[in-house]
């Protein structure tokens, strides 16, 4: 059919993404095939593009579009034998499951660019444990929970920032280089190669497409083989124009196109996503709170298959969870957050956590077993009560004299959380 783009001056010039529908359109393809790659929307825009046309793939169009887009056939209950159902397969242990696509979601700079490259660094590595310490690794749990996950290929698309801050990011958490030298991960710094394209977008009809950007970066991570995970980070800058806060039919338009692919790959997609901003001490913290404080549609929520959302602590709490732990610095705020899955639809570990920003690297690491430790407590918030009027009586300057505290607190070091 040769490249659209360069038809001549009187014809219409077709989106490259509706030519390479068109070229499909030619073959033996059924219209489920569409459905299961999440793109049977786009045949009726495109129908309607080719007749104007008057292009040849008008009659395969038609009979793709008449035919049922699923066999009900093919899905007889019997088919699913009794006591032969598979195991979730979890890439996070009881967290984050492969094959579906999940949400991450925090205020501004919380840090949530730090964890999930903390945890594209576990999947690439695997079970070597060699790139860091002991003592590193356990800090580094992703999300509180033990690695468990087989090694495979991990992408990361970082929507805001350029190569130099992911340069700097990877060398705080691999310091060595050693996951970087194993060649399963890939990280794109967007900003530096020309920024972030929309998922999705309005065709001439209204109806939301795949844009062509996206449907050639779901064929290369399909070619990159044994992908485990894709963070998207975040969300909002692979939207575009599109309203993702306020349109349902956005939010459920792009979840589905984010689960087609995490189950095509058999990977974890995870997006990140921010919150609407309360005051440390407004906000409050737990499960309802925190699912009601995720920005934008409920159908972004509703859509992806779990969300685990992370809040600041209160300040006196924050101020007695660093004065427990000997850890107060020049930077105080933004240091102590609580975490947990406010939605997952599978049985998983919904325990809250909480983290406490390593300085020297930005990264959030889980303490709570810790803080029940050290304040002799039954859980959480207990011990966030227990360490509550030590915060009250803590002075908001750091303490002098304690090297450690200055440490890791990082002074001259600098991070950047997202």
């Amino acid at each position: 059919m040769g490249d659209d783009r360069t038809a001549d001056a009187g014809a219409k010039v077709v989106e490259p993404d509706a030519a390479a529908l068109l070229v499909k359109a030619r073959g033996d393809m059924r219209a489920m095939d569409f459905h299961a790659e999440g793109r049977l929307d786009e045949l009726e825009p495109l129908l309607a593009k080719a007749r104007r046309e008057k292009r040849a793939e008008v009659a395969n169009l038609e009979k793709l579009l008449a035919a049922p887009a699923v066999s009900l056939a093919e899905w007889d209950a019997g088919r699913f034998k009794p006591g032969e159902a598979p195991a979730i397969a979890w890439l996070v242990d009881e967290t984050f499951a492969l094959g579906e696509a999940v949400m991450l979601a925090a205020p501004g700079d919380a840090g949530k660019g730090m964890m999930t490259l903390n945890l594209a660094l576990h999947v690439a590595a695997g079970q070597n444990t060699s790139w860091a310490t002991a003592a590193e690794l356990e800090r580094r749990r992703p999300f509180g929970r033990r690695w468990t996950g087989g090694e495979g290929r991990a992408v990361v698309l970082a929507g805001e920032d350029n190569a130099a801050a992911i340069h700097r990011r990877l060398d705080a958490l691999d310091a060595g280089g050693r996951v970087r030298a194993m060649g399963r991960l890939t990280v794109v710094p967007l900003p530096s190669v020309g920024g972030a394209f929309p998922l999705v977008r309005e065709d001439e009809a209204g109806d939301l497409v795949s844009t062509s950007q996206w449907a050639a970066l779901e064929e290369q991570l399909g070619n990159l083989g044994n992908v485990r995970l894709v963070v998207i980070d975040p969300l909002s800058a692979f939207s575009g124009a599109l309203d993702i806060n306020n349109n349902p039919t956005v939010g459920q338009r792009l979840t589905n196109r984010l689960s087609t692919l995490a189950e095509r790959l058999n990977a974890t997609v995870v997006v990140c996503h921010h919150m609407r901003k309360a005051g440390d001490d407004r906000g409050g913290i737990g499960h309802e709170v925190a699912r009601e404080r995720i920005r934008g549609t409920t159908g972004l929520v509703d859509g992806l298959r779990a969300a685990y959302a992370l809040l600041p602590v209160a300040s006196k709490q924050a101020r007695g969870v660093l004065e427990l732990f000997g850890l107060r610095g020049a930077f105080d705020v933004g240091r102590v957050y609580w975490g947990a899955l406010v939605k997952s639809n599978n049985p998983v570990d919904r325990a809250e956590r909480l983290y406490v920003r390593n300085m020297a690297t930005g990264l959030l690491e889980d303490m709570t077993a810790e803080l029940v430790r050290k304040t002799d407590t039954a859980g959480l918030t207990e011990a966030l009560e227990a360490v509550e009027k030590r915060g009250e009586e803590a002075p908001r300057a750091r303490r002098r004299g304690n090297p450690a505290a200055d440490r890791q607190a990082g002074e001259g070091v600098g991070y950047e959380p997202s």
